[in-house]
C-alpha cells in the first residue's frame, strides 16, 4: 500500500487507513475504475477479459472504493475472496466505518485467518480496540490458535496492547489460556503486569484477568516470561493437570534457539 486516499475513502474509512495506489496495479484500468467505484465500467472491463478477475489484487481496489456493487461484480466474476492470499480486502474492509463489507467478504469465502497472513484480520480488529469487528472474525469461525512464526497468537497480540477487554472476549471465545509465543509471553505475566499507559477502563479489564487465574490453576507466584519459556523446555507448561494444550513443536524449538 502507498498511503492513496480519496475523499470518498476519508468517508469510508477509519483515520490512518492506508490504501492500494490504483496506479501500482498490475492492471491500472480496473483498479482505477474500482476504486472510482464505476460498476458498469468494472463489468464491461471483466466482459471483454474475464481473466481480469482472478488478477488477486483487484479485489482491494474494489473494497477501497466502497462499493460494494463493485465487489460483488468482481466476486462474481471469479475474483479471490482472499485477494493475494494475504487477506487485504478483509483487512481493509475491516477499517471500514461500518461493518457492510466485511460481512460481505466474510460471507462470501473470505477467510479470517488467510494463508498468507493468518492473524492480520484478529490483529486488525484488536489495533482498532473494536469488539464488534473481533466478534464478527470470531463468528466466522476465525482460528484463535493461528500464530505467527514467533508463536505470538491473537491473545497475545490483545496483551501486548494492553487490550484487556479484548483479551478476555478472546477467552471466553475458546483461545486458550496457556498459550505461549517464543519469548514465553502469556496470559499471566501479562496479568500481572503494571501498565504502560493510563486507561481505567483496560486497568479494571487487567484486574478482571487477574481474577482468572487461581480458577485456572495457575502456578502462584505468577511466574514471568522468562520463567514460563524456561517451563517449556523442561516440559511442564502448561502446567501439569491444568487444560492448556501442549506447545507446538515450532514454537519449542524457537524457544530452545534463542536460549543458546
Amino acid at each position: 500500500m502507498s498511503g492513496f486516499t480519496t475523499a470518498s475513502a476519508e468517508a469510508c474509512f477509519r483515520p490512518d487507513t492506508e490504501l492500494p495506489d490504483p496506479k501500482a496495479s498490475s492492471s491500472p484500468e480496473i483498479a482505477g475504475a474500482l476504486t472510482r467505484g464505476e460498476v458498469d465500467r468494472v463489468k464491461a472491463l471483466l466482459g471483454a477479459d474475464p481473466a481480469l478477475a482472478r488478477r488477486g489484487d483487484l479485489l482491494a481496489f474494489a473494497v477501497a472504493g466502497c462499493s460494494a456493487p463493485a465487489i460483488m461484480a468482481l466476486l462474481d466474476a471469479g475474483a479471490p475472496a482472499d485477494g493475494t492470499g494475504d487477506g487485504l480486502p478483509l483487512v481493509l474492509a475491516l477499517r471500514g466505518k461500518d461493518d457492510t463489507m466485511a460481512r460481505l467478504l466474510l460471507k462470501r469465502g473470505a477467510s479470517p485467518n488467510p494463508r498468507g497472513a493468518p492473524t492480520l484480520p484478529l490483529r486488525t480488529a484488536i489495533g482498532l480496540n473494536d469488539p464488534d469487528r473481533l466478534d464478527l472474525l470470531i463468528g466466522a469461525g476465525a482460528d484463535l490458535e493461528a500464530k505467527e512464526r514467533t508463536g505470538r497468537r491473537a491473545l497475545h497480540i490483545a496483551l501486548d496492547q494492553e487490550r484487556f477487554g479484548l483479551a478476555a472476549r478472546l477467552l471466553d471465545a475458546g483461545a486458550d489460556p496457556f498459550a505461549i509465543d517464543a519469548s514465553g509471553a502469556n496470559l499471566g505475566s501479562a496479568a500481572m503486569a503494571p501498565m504502560a499507559r493510563n486507561d481505567p477502563q483496560e486497568a479494571a479489564a487487567q484486574r478482571v484477568l487477574r481474577d482468572r487465574l487461581r480458577p485456572l490453576r495457575w502456578p502462584e507466584p505468577v511466574p514471568d516470561e522468562r520463567a514460563v519459556a524456561q517451563r517449556a523446555i523442561e516440559g511442564v507448561w502448561p502446567p501439569p493437570g491444568t487444560a492448556g494444550k501442549p506447545v507446538p513443536a515450532d514454537v519449542l524449538a524457537l524457544i530452545r534457539e534463542r536460549r543458546r
